[in-house]
């Protein structure tokens, strides 16, 4: 596989309570529900008219920020690097641009490819050995957000370290190295 590179990188959640999380793997899709948001607006950009849908009296901050998630779902080129995380690990996909509407009347786009939940050289990306900072996007409390960890899921992805721990791992060997002829020249009382 070759190195992933993306100049957005966006986490999505796959439902409430991640109920859409298997069907989407499985299907190689990403799934948008606001079933009240009419698609053809959507599909149109048309946001101002979107905007209608929701209630009068409802908070105009909040209005914004849900419309502003739909609007990534249909708007975000193929480059955008997509999350998710199920069964504990992080699973990551580029998505085709296409969004169509599905009988239920949730949006969907379809992955390039499939899903992946391993790094280009084929080792898992476990939960576990993930960085408290990127998995703090989970509690996230809308369906979209930006990777604020971008770098770091780059290199996590990639099978790569982030160059201060690159450097560390060089420090330590060097002071293995460098400790080997010391312990060569104790004598066996010291």
């Amino acid at each position: 596989m070759r190195k992933i590179n993306s100049k957005n990188a966006l986490f999505i959640k796959l439902g409430g309570n991640g109920e859409w999380e298997s069907k989407c793997i499985q299907d190689s899709t990403l799934r948008l529900g606001y079933h009240d948001i009419p698609h053809h607006l959507c599909k149109s950009a048309n946001w101002e008219k979107a905007r209608d849908a929701f209630p009068p009296d409802a908070d105009q901050g909040s209005v914004t920020r849900h419309i502003n998630q739909i609007r990534q779902f249909y708007e975000e080129p193929e480059t955008t690097l997509w999350i998710t995380f199920f069964s504990d690990r992080l699973w990551w996909c580029f998505a085709k641009t296409e969004v169509t509407q599905l009988p239920d009347k949730s949006k969907v786009r379809l992955v390039k490819g499939q899903w992946q939940d391993i790094d280009i050289n084929g080792i898992p990306l476990i939960k576990g050995r993930l960085s408290g900072k990127l998995l703090a996007v989970q509690s996230f409390q809308g369906t979209i957000c930006s990777v604020k960890e971008k770098e770091y899921l780059l290199h996590k992805i990639n099978g790569t370290s982030e160059p201060h721990i690159a450097a560390a791992q060089i420090a330590i060997e060097q002071l293995v190295f460098s400790l080997i002829p010391i312990i060569q020249n104790l004598h066996p009382k010291d």
